[in-house]
């Protein structure tokens, strides 16, 4: 699979950042959807992966999870990278190519979503990390 994503990626023109199929994964992570000051705001953040979720569920397909990393998660192993992201687990990969190929590039509150697969062993460790902290 590695070697298809990375073929994938080679094909892509320079600087075109859109999920591929290959790259496909039944998790999604949306990048841009809220604010530093958002992300610090309980009531903003839970509100945001709720509708994300809900959407997500609605428009592409079954959703199995859904959270948030953010910025009190920061000092768990793993977190950094993916602090003010969503992750999005579906039932199935092509619900979540789906999802990828229509929110990738879509304005939320004037700010370009961006859409990228994350490896399932990985989403479960960034979940653990999460849940154990506060």
């Amino acid at each position: 699979a590695a070697a298809s994503a990375a073929a994938a990626t080679a094909a892509k023109p320079a600087g075109d950042t859109r999920p591929t199929e290959p790259e496909a994964t039944v998790v999604l992570c949306l990048e841009n959807l809220l604010t530093a000051a958002e992300l610090n705001d309980d009531e903003e953040a839970t509100s945001v992966l709720d509708d994300t979720r809900d959407k997500c569920a609605r428009d592409f397909g079954p959703v199995e999870d859904a959270f948030l990393v953010r910025p009190a998660h920061a000092s768990a192993e793993g977190t950094l990278e993916f602090v003010g992201k969503a992750l999005v687990r579906f039932k199935d990969k092509g619900a979540a190519f789906k999802a990828a190929a229509s929110l990738h590039g879509l304005k939320f509150d004037g700010r370009p979503v961006r859409c990228s697969f994350v490896a399932v062993d990985r989403y479960e460790r960034l979940r653990a990390a999460v849940l154990r902290l506060p």
